[in-house]
């Protein structure tokens, strides 16, 4: 189930019962950890992972299995998503020069393995541009910002294009979408930028909800971030777009802000 759809369902935990479900599974965007939590009380007698694949990977290579006994690992609110599959290799490298980093250092996931695909159909172009041979193994760069812990399991930090330069700074959303969760644990937030009329780079936060407190959510985020940090602009939206995934659909999402 994508976390976007569990999120829809929250009005309506307490309608239906759940407890036969035996395994669940989280995939098709990262995973909140809170929402995580909640759900796991609709499926008491349910095992939880969270699943993580890019479909060049043939969809799933990694996996982690929620925790109901004691703590689980997050980063920035998301849940981990462990450790690879048998068969898949994962490594993290450099973003800009493709060395591989070591355990604990922030970099781009790369993923390699029997059923990661050899490239694009008639697309040399763009298989050139995704794929590398690192130590003489092929691998997909997933564009996903990650980490590897000492324990060997992969916390995932967001899209890189997903990253941004506001005042010189290099800005990681997903820090600030933790925040704004942290103050909102009811709500779907999703953070983005735009361009301004003057060219420079803003930061969007949208909340789905028909009523936000936008000083209240500015107020708190002013004790949590640095100024360049703050956004620019806080939109609510009564009900988020999804696409065909039944993922957030961000397009829509700026469309919405742009005709506002």
């Amino acid at each position: 189930a994508a976390p976007s759809m569990i999120r829809f369902l929250k009005p309506y935990f307490s309608d239906f019962d759940a407890s036969s479900i035996k395994y669940c599974i989280l995939t098709a965007e990262a995973s909140d950890l809170k929402l995580a939590e909640e759900w796991s009380k609709q499926i008491p007698n349910a095992e939880l992972f969270d699943f993580y694949g890019p479909t060049e990977a043939t969809i799933y290579c990694t996996y982690y299995k929620f925790n109901r006994t004691g703590p689980n690992k997050a980063y920035n609110g998301s849940l981990s998503i462990g450790k690879p599959l048998p068969g898949v290799d994962a490594i993290i490298v450099d973003a800009d020069n493709g060395k591989p980093l070591s355990k604990g250092e922030k970099g781009e996931l790369c993923v390699a393995g029997g059923q990661v695909t050899s490239g694009y159909w008639n697309n040399e172009e763009k298989t050139a541009q995704v794929f590398r041979v690192i130590d003489g193994v092929k691998y997909y760069k997933t564009g996903d910002l990650c980490y590897i812990d000492e324990d060997g399991d992969i916390l995932y930090s967001g899209r890189l294009d997903f990253q941004a330069k506001i005042q010189g700074f290099r800005v990681e959303l997903g820090e600030i979408e933790c925040h704004v969760k942290d103050f909102l644990p009811n709500n779907n937030v999703v953070t983005m930028t735009t361009i301004n009329q003057y060219g420079n780079t803003e930061i969007v936060v949208f909340v789905e909800s028909d009523s936000l407190d936008v000083n209240s959510i500015k107020a708190y985020l002013e004790k949590k971030l640095p100024p360049y940090m703050i956004p620019t602009h806080i939109v609510g939206v009564e009900k988020f777009p999804l696409n065909a995934n039944y993922k957030v659909d961000r397009k829509e999402l700026i469309k919405i802000f742009n005709n506002k």
